[in-house]
């Protein structure tokens, strides 16, 4: 927050990395600074975890649009992950430990197409792996290792079989 208010009009004009429109970067920064500084109640109404009680008792199941977007968060976080030169597994373990961390704090651990009960953190795990990794095939195929691969190409043929 010092940061916005130690620019000046004139830093403003100069700067190479921002545009030549000082009224709209000053109105921008002035937005922000109200919109951080005005009061709230609590921080938990800012920031949801779930959309349920604390204990996912009453979380809403993770729709199909949720999963969609879930896999797309983590996919891209593997694939950045590969790119920077992470170890396969770490970097398909991290996204798929954050998927499962996601569907359990806001979702309770229920998917809409499995119905109500709570999947197993394992369940999760394994199947928010097997999501980050048909979502690598498809966005960065050349980062994922030959033999995995296969075996996960074999895996996607049984499961579209069936």
């Amino acid at each position: 927050m010092l940061f916005f208010a130690t620019l000046s009009p004139i830093t403003l004009r100069t700067s190479p990395r921002l545009p030549n429109q000082p009224l709209a970067i000053s109105t921008l920064l002035i937005s922000i600074l109200v919109i951080s500084c005005s009061p709230s109640n609590s921080k938990k109404d800012q920031f949801p975890v779930s959309r349920g009680s604390e204990s996912g008792q009453n979380a809403i199941p993770a729709s199909d649009s949720d999963l969609f977007l879930y896999k797309g968060i983590t996919t891209s976080y593997a694939c950045n992950a590969l790119q920077a030169g992470l170890e396969f597994s770490k970097a398909v373990g991290i996204a798929s430990a954050t998927y499962t961390q996601v569907l359990t704090g806001r979702h309770g651990s229920r998917l809409s197409s499995v119905g109500p009960e709570k999947l197993s953190n394992k369940e999760l795990f394994d199947g928010s792996e097997l999501q980050v990794l048909s979502g690598a095939m498809e966005f960065c195929p050349t980062k994922i290792p030959n033999d995995i691969r296969k075996k996960l190409k074999k895996a996607l043929d049984k499961v579209t079989k069936k």
